[in-house]
């Protein structure tokens, strides 16, 4: 049996219905229905919302439905952290941002390349919640003894942990060398120091062929933390502040001195939390097109995959940084031996209490 309900707000019990299960049920349904036309009229589209509701195929109502609600939501949301938030919590929220930000909560684990294991999943929704760890070391085995603030953004900051920055890196690094190797291009990422003279500097892959007017194009990545002192002023109020600084920096590094060797140069620039640049969006796009076409797969499932797998890896890899760097604090103080409890399992199951 298909019920459909109206947008009027007639009264239930005006009408005379079966049985109380299906009063019950259409008052419900109308009262959900009212959710929706609220959104849509706070969003300023509730015409495109009675449009739809005009339309004889239903088969996307869920969708249409739930878009206009979580639409809504971010709405009162974004107000709220702008009217009440903390300049991390404004950086944080902005950081988000962005379809690569949250691809990592849909990932099907099934290969080794998608999966997190449950301590690493529930420290990145932490970090993407801003959920605060209870846990955590309260100085830092760094020569300034810094304080960890219970959002342990200095782990994610600190020069001491600039090994576990470069994991990470060379993470996203051999990512996008396979998705590049995944649709028939020649990438290369070794001697690239060799090819401009001043003093070795190098990016991070080499494009066959894919810079401008087929030239070979060279990609340096960097990953930034819109919490870091030196951003977050800006970081707060300027959605993608950081991405740009980081982008302006690899051009001013790197863009000249390849152009004179006739190579073309693009910076790829991550926030920790997921956000990427518009360059980034561009490259990837390219790099999905030519795996779409070599494998003869559809672009967007081509595309749903490796925005996925780019996501899970940066945020399975935060969540490594923030393991080992409290592992290397414990060690230091002396509080650590080879063959402890990881650290991680125990942020991760952190005990949270409602107030």
């Amino acid at each position: 049996m298909i019920i459909f309900i109206t947008n009027n707000n007639n009264n239930n019990d005006a009408f005379d219905f079966q049985s109380e299960e299906i009063k019950v049920f259409v008052r419900g349904a109308r009262e959900h229905k009212a959710v929706i036309i609220a959104a849509a009229t706070e969003l300023g589209e509730l015409q495109s919302l009675n449009d739809y509701d005009a339309q004889v195929d239903k088969r996307k109502t869920q969708h249409v439905y739930s878009d206009f609600n979580n639409r809504s939501n971010v709405n009162h949301m974004e107000d709220l952290i702008k009217d009440h938030g903390n300049l991390q919590e404004k950086a944080g929220f902005l950081s988000n941002d962005g379809s690569l930000a949250g691809a990592w909560i849909f990932n099907i684990p099934k290969e080794t390349h998608s999966k997190m294991t449950s301590s690493e999943f529930r420290i990145a929704m932490k970090l993407r919640l801003d959920i605060k760890f209870l846990t955590l070391a309260d100085k830092c085995c760094c020569k300034n003894q810094t304080s960890i603030c219970q959002r342990g953004i200095h782990l994610f900051t600190c020069n001491d942990f600039s090994n576990l920055f470069l994991m990470r890196h060379d993470a996203i690094q051999h990512t996008l060398k396979q998705l590049g190797i995944h649709g028939a291009i020649n990438v290369i990422d070794s001697r690239l120091g060799q090819m401009m003279e001043e003093d070795g500097r190098k990016g991070d892959l080499l494009f066959k062929g894919q810079g401008k007017n087929g030239r070979d194009l060279v990609v340096d990545i960097s990953v930034g933390t819109a919490f870091a002192q030196s951003y977050l002023h800006n970081s707060a109020y300027i959605s993608k502040f950081v991405l740009d600084q980081l982008e302006s920096n690899k051009n001013t590094k790197y863009k000249e001195g390849y152009r004179n060797i006739g190579v073309d140069f693009m910076p790829l620039t991550f926030e920790m939390h997921g956000q990427t640049s518009d360059t980034f969006i561009e490259f990837f796009k390219k790099l999905v097109t030519a795996a779409a076409d070599t494998n003869n797969i559809h672009y967007c499932v081509m595309y749903n995959y490796w925005q996925k797998r780019i996501s899970t890896t940066m945020q399975k890899y935060n969540a490594k940084i923030m393991n080992n760097a409290q592992k290397k604090i414990s060690r230091v103080a002396g509080m650590l031996r080879d063959g402890d409890v990881d650290l991680i399992d125990i942020v991760a199951n952190e005990q949270h209490v409602n107030m």
